[in-house]
């Protein structure tokens, strides 16, 4: 991985409810397998119709693996892994938040995200948080740190847009009051939560989405 350091220093509170436009503006997709596209084939996103783009290694390479490369930016597309992972919300993602800015009168160039889905299969919210057994989160950040610091050395100014979080049955299974413990796993983990619907989430979280409000410079 390329090695960056960030310092308190470089993060700044953003308002609630503003987003701060960069040049690159990363989009981190997390949770259990529906967010890594898990038995999603074939995949249809095979070409890039905007300006986003993603690490030369791919949406879902981490800093973990062998064939991480963070070397250069590529256009954002999905990949048929010879594994049961396919077609991840990434490219969707991405791809129809810029169509809906262009359908408001945005150029398309204007607006570019590079998308990652960087979680895995199976996992509790404790596993894929900070310290947890998985070690995601720390991919995580390495990925963070390492597209800040090629964003910086192309001469483009970075920040990391939005937070996409897909949880499935991994705590439902083991925990009775489902509700309650995946909130307090959820806050200890972002800073900002909030639940629109707690009858729905009784049962299993199928969405989650959230923002960081500290934004990499």
């Amino acid at each position: 991985p390329i090695t960056s350091t960030i310092s308190t220093s470089d993060l700044v509170t953003a308002p609630l409810g503003v987003h701060k436009r960069k040049d690159i503006n990363h989009v981190l997709v997390y949770g259990q397998s529906l967010s890594r596209g898990t038995y999603s084939k074939p995949v249809i996103s095979t070409t890039q119709p905007y300006s986003n783009v993603m690490l030369a290694s791919g949406v879902l390479d981490t800093s973990s693996t062998s064939t991480y490369d963070a070397t250069s930016f590529v256009p954002l597309i999905e990949e048929d892994y010879l594994t049961t992972e396919g077609e991840s919300p990434t490219s969707a993602l991405c791809n129809g938040m810029v169509r809906r800015a262009v359908a408001e009168g945005e150029v398309s160039t204007n607006l570019v995200f590079c998308g990652n889905s960087l979680g895995l299969g199976d996992q509790k919210i404790e596993s894929l948080s900070p310290g947890g057994l998985s070690m995601r989160y720390e991919a995580m950040i390495d990925v963070i740190k390492d597209t800040k610091a090629l964003s910086t050395s192309l001469g483009k100014s970075y920040g990391v847009y939005c937070y996409y979080w897909l949880q499935g049955e991994a705590d439902y299974k083991s925990m009775c009051l489902y509700f309650g413990y995946a909130k307090e796993e959820i806050e200890e983990f972002m800073v900002w939560y909030e639940v629109d619907d707690p009858c729905f989430h009784k049962f299993m979280y199928e969405a989650m989405q959230t923002r960081m409000l500290e934004s990499v410079h």
